[in-house]
């Protein structure tokens, strides 16, 4: 069995990252498995290869990355501050993808130039979709908005617009029901609220759906010492640290507002924010703060997690973020709200915080509840258990290898 992911990146973002860890679990599993990009990757990695590895090749992909960016953001206004991509343009091509030797050809996040929303429906492969966000049952959007749930679901009417100029998101929303009418292809939901959205979608409620969870990689994000962490990161012994960090902190939907909402009346003295993905020059925090900025050293992050006695996810929406599954490897509790995939992971008062939706005094709340029962329940040992039992290789990987089993059976009749 031969599998071709297809993904804009391999190490940049929390989609990539999630791609290269399937990767590396199947090839360990002894599955021909390859992963083909557009973004020329930081390092190399076995079984990755650049669609566009030239200069040339890097400053087209660069061109359509504007150009899928550019319809939406200059002709329409909306109040959804999450990315909107248009996709019309794409950098690989399907005969590419068709010409290749794979059995399967497994998406991943393809925007920003990878794939068009017509290009997709050229593939003529077998093929399945991981949805690391809700743009393919969506418009341009990414993530909608908790005011706008029902431009997907309705869909895209002029009672639901909620954009000024040319309505982009509908016009993307036609195009993917127009191309993608006839082909098929297996979705993979990474969390049960993604699951229901998809099923809830005009677009593709009735596509064949399957619950597979992101890998978090054992060898990678483990349980260490403490203060041994600590020591390696310059901090404090005697503190207590709250951890916050995404790919990008000043994204609304990752709540810092919130996080900061919460924090202004926390009871905990000695403490002290730490915060990677950003910078100083962010709104700055209401506690001491440390900032580690955009981390790409797996130990440095794993040194995080330990070092920290709670992490904190305040989303608005998320779907299966890998920074909780790494957090809970490494045995640090979660605080975060009672949304999207948070309940698939967050075990409530047992493996971290479920906080009513938005409510930053319950935050804060679960942020002192961790701190000051954590010599009273041992929820390290919870976190690394359900880490095991869930998100390990040794359990995702054959929850993969069965999708895969029924596409090709599927496809020998």
């Amino acid at each position: 069995m031969k599998i071709l992911h297809i993904s804009y990146s391999n190490d940049k973002g929390g989609a990539a990252k999630a791609c290269l860890r399937m990767h590396r679990g199947l090839r360990e599993a002894q599955i021909d498995s390859n992963i083909l990009t557009v973004l020329r990757p930081n390092t190399p990695e076995e079984g990755v290869e650049c669609y566009a590895g030239s200069n040339f090749g890097q400053a087209v992909r660069q061109t359509k990355k504007i150009i899928n960016l550019i319809f939406p953001i200059i002709f329409q206004k909306t109040t959804n501050q999450e990315l909107h991509t248009f996709d019309i343009v794409n950098t690989i091509s399907p005969k590419y993808i068709n010409n290749s030797d794979a059995d399967i050809i497994h998406l991943h996040w393809v925007n920003f130039s990878a794939l068009s929303i017509k290009a997709i429906s050229k593939i003529k492969k077998p093929m399945v979709w991981t949805f690391h966000d809700m743009w393919a049952f969506m418009g341009c959007e990414h993530y909608d908005t908790l005011d706008s749930m029902d431009r997907y679901t309705a869909p895209y009417t002029k009672q639901n617009k909620n954009v000024k100029g040319i309505d982009f998101n509908k016009i993307a929303w036609n195009l993917k029901k127009k191309y993608w009418k006839n082909i098929n292809f297996e979705i993979i939901a990474l969390s049960t609220w993604m699951k229901d959205c998809v099923q809830k979608s005009e677009l593709l409620k009735n596509a064949k759906i399957n619950q597979v969870p992101n890998i978090i990689e054992e060898d990678k994000f483990y349980k260490k010492d403490k203060k041994e962490a600590r020591k390696n990161l310059g901090l404090d012994l005697e503190k207590k640290y709250i951890l916050f960090g995404a790919y990008d902190i000043t994204s609304l939907n990752k709540g810092g507002d919130l996080l900061h909402k919460a924090l202004k009346t926390i009871d905990i003295p000695n403490t002290e924010i730490l915060i990677f993905g950003g910078d100083k020059s962010q709104k700055a925090f209401p506690i001491p703060t440390k900032y580690f900025g955009y981390i790409r050293e797996e130990a440095v992050l794993n040194d995080l997690y330990n070092a920290a006695d709670v992490f904190i996810v305040p989303s608005r929406q998320d779907n299966l973020p890998n920074t909780v599954l790494e957090s809970m490897r490494c045995g640090t509790p979660v605080v975060g709200f009672e949304i999207g995939g948070m309940p698939d992971m967050i075990l409530h008062k047992q493996t971290g915080y479920l906080a009513k939706p938005f409510d930053t005094d319950d935050l804060k709340k679960g942020i002192e509840h961790i701190i000051y029962n954590k010599d009273k329940v041992d929820f390290s040992e919870k976190c690394i258990e359900q880490s095991n039992n869930k998100f390990s290789k040794n359990v995702v990987i054959p929850q993969l290898l069965e999708v895969y089993n029924k596409i090709m059976q599927k496809n020998k009749k």
